[in-house]
């Protein structure tokens, strides 16, 4: 079993030996956004990212203080976190709004 910091630091190296692929990842979600968009006619502006690993082991150190207990694993550490990618999409016109979420 690993300790609070091994299995957290752990997870942030292994991110880091990928991060490359995070944000190819991102790159493919923001261009498949756009394209969408504009397909529909809606004029917005998409962006998009991989979390950056000082951001992301700040993120673990609160999670694991908010748990009261430290990560054991590296699994743990997996199973908690969901958004290691994210877009925005900004909209110009508000009125958009609800035809963007039925997209």
């Amino acid at each position: 079993m690993c300790s609070t910091l091994d299995a957290t630091r752990a997870f942030v190296f292994a991110y880091s030996q990928n991060l490359d692929r995070y944000e190819a990842c991102a790159r493919h979600v923001r261009q498949e956004l756009r394209a969408l968009l504009r397909g529909e006619g809606l004029r917005a502006i998409v962006t998009s990212r991989a979390k950056g690993l000082a951001r992301l082991e700040e993120k673990l150190r609160r999670r694991e203080a908010e748990r009261g207990e430290p990560y054991a694993t590296v699994a743990d550490v997996t199973a908690d976190v969901h958004d290691l990618v994210g877009a925005r999409v900004a909209l110009y016109y508000p009125g958009s709004q609800a035809r963007v979420s039925r997209l």
